[in-house]
């Protein structure tokens, strides 16, 4: 244990990702609480933390985590650690492990009774199913887990099922049925505007336009497909799309085309280490290679694909690189090593080919043998020679011959590999969202008292409302958030901000608590109150508190910071990075300091610029800008984390970005401060729609 916390705690030194007494303190409560749920929250924010930077760790904490869940009966906890373990198997293409933990998974959320989980388990074990090529059991779970979402009305579950029970048709051959489980899936994540969902069924569109031989249509809906992946930076999905246009650019004779994608695929693949992927990749590049008689080259991939498939156990994969191979050992006249490598690739088909073919096979091997009895006996004759050479020449054509009888089966599978991923859409839910549906009384409590925490720290509205006509529109993405908004009065005057810290959940909590410390010790302990001069201390404080040293700072936050006098109306504005925004009516005086400024038919919204640099994670600082407004009767006045404008949505699934925020603020002028702050509200629900928010989002408004 010691030697494992050390390595953890050098680890995340080194990568700057975390800092050690983090990870120490939950260590910490694995080793003091191992009777209890608190240990299995530990590991389930260090699992959280390293998940992303090295999965060998990853591996052993969810390893030790299952087991000491198991100890203390944990059901809940079972269930969500095996689910996570059995994620990374089938993401390493261990399909044997993926399967065991997925089925103890499905077996504790059985005992939970949690419908909709048991629905989600039964497709990814139909899922790894499909990988082993065992298609009547993929599709059994598939079309169990179906009815439980139909049931439960699980509409992003219920398309997720008809994309997978098309692709078992498309496998079958059966593409009529294909085409009409994807239109069902279509109109599903039509209706859930899902980017995902709708770059899947594209994709899925174009294979069987493929396979029909329409490849414009089969072009147009890949490359579809491809713009919603590129849309959401989905690289699994990109590859695969690269992959399928070059199958499409082949089957049009279009070569050049062709290799161009293959090798785009190749290197994404590469890259994100997709080996199942790589696969099918370098078979398909290797038969391209091979109709340009580019041999060394076609060898060369095809035996990039034999390691591969041998390295994870992919015997579909081997077989048929190995079938490639003794095309390509024929056409380089290879004739021995040709029919050895065909009569391999025989013996790893058990679900293709009938017994008619086994018996061809058995005969041209006694075929075979009797050449070579017949050349070792009369090697002296030559025309008996002659006549041996063109039995075994026969004995190959025989074999090319049935390997064209197959070569339909050959082109079926190729695809089959761009799909590995596809099935999965929609299925990967985040770890909070999860705890949160999923939560018992215990973890209830500990998130609930967390939150507590934070909420502790945060002005609460009715006190600022008796210093200020405003509202503070306050969403966490998580629990608990890297966002805070900060207020203080100081005799006449009243000090307010929002702050946007690295990060959101766990992270961002630690450094919002950081930030809120350090803007209090400013005021009380140095007397600051110009906002310029708060920052620039401020940005001090924080570098101490985080340790830093020569290297890069990578911890910092963002930060509105304004200055009103009450008696006087007098603003006074700094900002690392986020910006103010004023509105006043037409009739008014213009406000000269504003760099941008956009209009309605009553308001004008004024921009008041920020310094381009953050508190804490910059190097080279300079000094904090004051700025001073003189606000007038009406005037209102917005400070905002990026949390509110960089949400995904409307009807294109895009950022919302800052001009029709802007435009938003404009149109709630004739509104209470009260109002505004619903209208905010009803304005963000409508716009994300069924999108996931992205971030922390704060937004506070000041009416004078």
């Amino acid at each position: 244990m010691k030697f494992f916390k050390a390595l953890i705690i050098f680890l995340f030194i080194l990568s700057n990702g975390v800092h050690a007494t983090k990870v120490d303190s939950l260590l910490n409560l694995i080793k003091y609480h191992k009777e209890d749920s608190l240990s299995l929250k530990a590991y389930y924010q260090l699992i959280s933390l390293i998940k992303d930077k090295n999965q060998s760790l990853t591996m052993r904490l969810a390893n030790e985590a299952i087991q000491s869940s198991r100890t203390q009966k944990n059901e809940y906890y079972v269930a969500f650690f095996s689910s996570f373990l059995a994620d990374q198997y089938e993401m390493e293409a261990d399909y044997n492990n993926a399967l065991k933990y997925y089925e103890e998974s499905l077996m504790s959320y059985q005992k939970l009774d949690s419908i909709k989980k048991v629905a989600d388990l039964k497709n990814n074990i139909g899922r790894i199913y499909e990988k082993k090529s065992i298609l009547d059991k993929a599709i059994a779970y598939y079309i169990e887990s179906l009815k439980i979402r139909e049931k439960i009305k699980d509409k992003k579950g219920i398309a997720s099922s008809y994309n997978s029970i098309g692709l078992i048709n498309y496998y079958q051959g059966d593409y009529n049925n294909a085409l009409k489980n994807f239109n069902l899936a279509l109109s599903l994540v039509k209706e859930l505007k899902n980017p995902l969902g709708l770059a899947t069924v594209y994709n899925n569109f174009g294979l069987v336009y493929i396979e029909k031989e329409q490849y414009d249509s089969a072009l147009t809906n890949i490359t579809m497909s491809l713009k919603y992946y590129e849309q959401i930076e989905n690289w699994y999905g990109i590859a695969t799309s690269y992959s399928n246009l070059a199958i499409c650019y082949y089957s049009k004779n279009d070569l050049k085309a062709a290799e161009k994608y293959f090798l785009k695929s190749i290197e994404i693949k590469e890259e994100i280490g997709d080996k199942y992927g790589l696969i099918s990749s370098y078979i398909s590049l290797s038969v391209l290679y091979q109709k340009k008689n580019m041999f060394p080259e076609a060898i060369t991939n095809i035996r990039k694909a034999i390691d591969l498939a041998k390295e994870i156990e992919n015997n579909e994969g081997l077989s048929r690189a190995y079938q490639v191979l003794a095309e390509l050992y024929y056409q380089t006249n290879k004739y021995e090593l040709a029919y050895k490598t065909f009569i391999t690739f025989h013996k790893l088909q058990d679900s293709i080919y009938n017994d008619n073919t086994s018996k061809v096979v058995n005969s041209l091997q006694e075929q075979f043998k009797s050449e070579k009895r017949e050349k070792d006996i009369q090697l002296a004759n030559s025309k008996i020679k002659q006549q041996s050479l063109l039995i075994y020449g026969a004995s190959i054509v025989i074999a090319l011959i049935l390997s064209l009888t197959v070569i339909i089966f050959r082109n079926n599978r190729q695809r089959k590999r761009a799909n590995i991923l596809l099935s999965k859409q929609n299925e990967e839910i985040t770890i909070q969202k999860d705890i949160i549906e999923h939560k018992n009384q215990d973890i209830l409590a500990s998130i609930t008292y967390a939150k507590r925490i934070q909420e502790a720290i945060l002005p609460l509205p009715n006190y600022m409302s008796r210093f200020l006509n405003m509202f503070v529109f306050f969403k966490p993405k998580d629990i608990v958030s890297g966002d805070f908004y900060w207020f203080m009065p100081v005799g006449d005057t009243v000090l307010f901000a929002v702050v946007d810290c690295t990060g959101h959940g766990v992270p961002g909590a630690f450094m919002s608590i950081v930030g809120y410390n350090s803007l209090n010790q400013v005021i009380k302990e140095f007397n600051l109150t110009a906002p310029g001069e708060i920052l620039d201390k401020l940005n001090i404080l924080v570098q101490q508190a985080l340790h830093t040293s020569e290297q890069e700072i990578k911890d910092g936050m963002d930060i509105s910071l304004c200055s009103l006098n009450r008696k006087t109306n007098v603003l006074q504005y700094a900002g690392a990075n986020n910006p103010l925004y004023i509105v006043r009516s037409k009739e008014k005086n213009e406000i000269a300091l504003s760099d941008k400024k956009i209009e309605s038919s009553t308001h004008i919204l004024y921009e008041i610029k920020a310094d381009s640099q953050p508190i804490g994670a910059y190097i080279e600082h300079q000094k904090f800008k004051s700025h001073e407004i003189q606000l007038e009767a009406g005037d209102s006045i917005y400070i905002f984390s990026d949390g509110f404008a960089d949400q995904f949505g409307g009807p294109s699934g895009k950022k919302l970005k800052y001009k029709p925020f802007k435009e938003m603020l404009l149109s709630i002028q004739p509104y209470t401060i009260e109002e505004q702050r619903k209208h905010l509200l009803l304005f963000f629900e409508e716009w994300k729609g069924s999108y996931e928010q992205i971030d922390d989002i704060c937004v506070m408004g000041v009416k004078i």
